[in-house]
């Protein structure tokens, strides 16, 4: 690994460079990487060989490096001089961030976290950029009564809006420093949000082949066994009256009507407290959601919360070399436990040796160490949270093809729902089903669609629900001819679905052409394609267009295709 080593403006002044016998060796190096913490540190140490380069090696002086395709620059906070060595300590955010404190701010009025960033004095004066910001919409009254440093208000302030934060440092070829990057993304639920980092289904650990053992830590001290929500106003959930089962039918979660909190009883039979009677053995944590009136949104937000600290966390020490990032996700099997041991684990943290890889250690936190925790049965419950962040796949069967001709016939539409890679069906509670938006029909998972409901072209979709939650759905386009020819239609077939979670994308595409509900052009011999991409901000993605002008009939689409959405569009010339 190459290390550039900067003056207090960043000018280069040299590299160290352990693949070059000439060039200033470096060891004991470490780059510890801290997920919770957004930063890292980094440590090593060099020989006094007498250059004149040693004396640059000074806590006025700065450190960067690439690592998979991004850069990062280390302020040099401590050096220690030895007879025969020099041992330099470094951390990776600017000084105003780790250093200069925030004084108490009196917040009145809900604001959204750019606000915060602008006005509440956390980032003034960091040159900070804000790059993706996944809570936009949202806002909070945030209580800032205690000093804090930038960083540690930055953090709280983005807790406090469920988001976790990621910073990008951009470096000029010079070396100057272009601009620190904040990410601010949704904080991880194992479903919906992965936050910093990415879905590895890429990678699986295993004992004894690519991981030489594993550490299980359980910790309870942030437990709680009780929650007392308040809202905006003052409102609380008095009058609802709410219970929830696990699934062997237990009241895992309860709140009565009279109460103004959730209970967790299970728990607090495993974790009473000792300091009360028998009648109130519950550990309670108040809960402040100032963003909302809604008593029902309140228990929803409040219970969620719960969820996540009523059992022990647990963190599993993995020890070998791995290519992940801080945050991204991957299985672990390890059957050196009884039962073997399988689990979908998060990057929490690591600690990178350059000079000897032997040394490399990762920090992994399971989706209960880090948003949720354990039951009575870890094996059980563990498999319960795997399910619960496999994807859903949704796909529409039609048994008359997608087009009518002359305002006449009709076509029966299933839904098909999957999960993850399995063949098999999935049930669901019910369907709804919309054609351009608009309810129609009934919940079952068929829907007839007469041609009559089609003026030109409709699109009818379906969402599938469990209780009253959209888990997703899909859309098709129907299409009616009035002018008595049969036209050609295409139609788009993806092999892995329409809509991907995590930015873990990898589908094929294909252009199928219909005319008189028969394929045409199967062997793509008699018609040339060319897939066209608009962005999800309505603009046309010019580059790839030009660079699928000339294509298949079938193309493949992976995450560097897609941002967040985007529409693709073919279309087909006959050829000569």
């Amino acid at each position: 690994m190459l290390l550039t080593l900067h003056d207090r403006s960043l000018n280069i002044i040299a590299y160290l460079d352990n693949a070059i016998p000439k060039a200033m060796h470096y060891y004991n190096d470490n780059w510890r990487r801290l997920l919770k913490e957004a930063t890292s540190t980094f440590s090593f140490s060099i020989d006094k060989i007498g250059l004149d380069l040693e004396k640059d090696i000074n806590e006025q002086n700065y450190i960067s490096f690439s690592y998979n395709n991004r850069g990062y620059l280390f302020s040099i906070m401590k050096v220690e001089e030895k007879e025969n060595s020099i041992n330099v300590y470094t951390e990776n955010l600017n000084l105003e961030l780790l250093h200069e404190t925030k004084a108490p701010i009196d917040i009145t009025t809900s604001q959204n976290i750019v606000w915060y960033l602008n006005n509440a004095k956390i980032i003034k004066g960091a040159s900070l950029v804000i790059g993706i910001n996944e809570v936009s919409d949202q806002v909070r009254k945030i209580k800032l009564e205690s000093e804090q440093t930038a960083l540690a208000r930055l953090l709280s302030v983005a807790n406090a809006f469920g988001a976790e934060i990621e910073f990008i440092t951009e470096l000029n070829p010079d070396g100057k420093l272009k601009q620190v990057t904040l990410n601010i993304l949704k904080k991880y639920d194992g479903d919906s949000s992965q936050g910093v980092g990415t879905v590895r289904q890429d990678v699986i650990l295993n004992y004894g082949k690519n991981i030489e053992g594993i550490t299980r830590t359980t910790d309870k001290t942030e437990l709680f066994t009780q929650i007392t929500p308040v809202g905006k106003d003052g409102i609380g959930i008095i009058g609802l009256d709410k219970t929830e089962y696990d699934r062997d039918g237990r009241i895992e979660y309860f709140s009565p009507k009279s109460l103004s909190s959730i209970y967790a009883p299970i728990s607090a039979d495993m974790y009473p407290s000792q300091l009360t009677n028998d009648d109130d053995r519950y550990i309670n944590h108040e809960y402040s959601a100032d963003g909302t009136s809604n008593p029902e949104t309140l228990y929803s937000l409040a219970l969620n919360d719960l969820k996540k600290y009523a059992y022990p966390a647990i963190t599993y020490e993995v020890t070998g070399f791995f290519d992940l990032d801080i945050g991204d996700t991957v299985r672990i099997v390890d059957d050196g436990f009884t039962p073997t041991m399988t689990i979908q684990a998060r990057v929490a943290e690591q600690s990178i040796c350059f000079s000897d890889p032997t040394k490399n250690k990762t920090i992994f936190g399971n989706i209960l160490a880090l948003e949720s925790r354990v039951s009575q049965d870890l094996t059980g419950r563990l498999k319960e949270l795997v399910d619960q962040v496999t994807p859903y796949r949704f796909e529409i069967v039609s048994d008359n093809g997608l087009t009518f001709k002359n305002s006449t016939g009709s076509t029966t539409l299933t839904a098909r729902v999957y999960k993850g890679s399995n063949i098999d069906e999935v049930s669901v509670d019910s369907f709804e089903w919309l054609i351009d938006g608009v309810k129609f029909g009934g919940t079952a998972k068929s829907q007839l669609v007469n041609a009559s409901q089609v003026t030109g072209t409709a699109v009818v979709r379906y969402n599938a629900k469990l209780g009253n939650t959209v888990i997703g759905g899909l859309e098709v386009t129907l299409q009616d001819v009035s002018d008595g020819v049969s036209p050609i239609n295409i139609v788009i077939e993806s092999s892995n679905g329409y809509q991907f979670k995590n930015n873990v994308i990898n589908t094929t595409f294909t252009a199928i052409l219909y005319q008189d509900n028969k394929e045409i052009d199967s062997d793509s011999t008699k018609f040339s394609y060319v897939w066209t991409k608009t962005n999800s901000d309505g603009t046309a993605d010019i580059a790839w267009n030009l660079a699928h002008q000339s294509s298949n009939k079938s193309i493949t689409i992976t995450n560097s295709d897609v941002r967040q959405r985007a529409t693709f569009d073919c279309t087909a010339e006959p050829l000569n």
